[in-house]
């Protein structure tokens, strides 16, 4: 069941996604509070300021407070975001590593040919069901959306492109070679 929409609560949702954006309601608390601060520290210095102050004390310090509450929840907002994006980077990172630190003979084959032939793009057979866990832990990521029947091309991600390339050895079969390359790519 949907929640009824009240216009009034839509509106003032609206004003102040639009019109109060951190830059302004920063500006808005940085004035509000001078206007409140100069009179009580220099007394007499700006007699306009004063009785100005004076008749509009309770507006000015709403205003001082709201837009400071608003300045504060978009920092808190921000910094939110951005802990939670390296938070979700760093996880996906650690997963990875762990993946790679587990390979077992076939999937070391598949992927020594992307750093033998400095590719990140390399096209596999994607009949042989081997492609799918490497994708599915974030190994590797569908390339082009084209196939060439059964095979497919697969981009190397970042983590593990460059993880490989800082340890090699987690790829390295030295009893078993890779099979030659007809065999199951193209």
């Amino acid at each position: 069941m949907a929640t009824p929409s009240i216009p009034i609560v839509e509106t003032i949702a609206k004003i102040i996604s639009t019109v109060l954006n951190p830059r302004i309601a920063v500006t808005i608390f940085i004035v509000s509070g001078i206007a409140l601060a100069v009179p009580i520290a220099l007394p007499g210095a700006f007699p306009w300021l004063d009785s100005l102050v004076l008749t509009y004390k309770a507006i000015a310090a709403i205003t001082c407070l709201a837009s400071g509450v608003l300045s504060i929840s978009y920092l808190s907002s921000h910094f939110w975001k951005v802990w939670s994006h390296n938070k979700h980077v760093g996880r996906r990172k650690k997963c990875v590593h762990e993946r790679l630190e587990k390979l077992t003979v076939h999937e070391k084959h598949m992927l020594q040919y992307y750093l033998c032939e400095d590719s990140r793009t390399v096209h596999f057979d994607i009949s042989d069901g081997n492609t799918g866990p490497l994708l599915r832990s974030g190994i590797l990521q569908p390339g082009a959306p084209y196939t060439n029947g059964a095979v497919a091309a697969f981009n190397i991600t970042d983590e593990a492109w460059d993880y490989l390339r800082e340890h090699m050895h987690l790829i390295e079969t030295p009893n078993k070679p890779r099979p030659s390359r007809g065999s199951w790519t193209i």
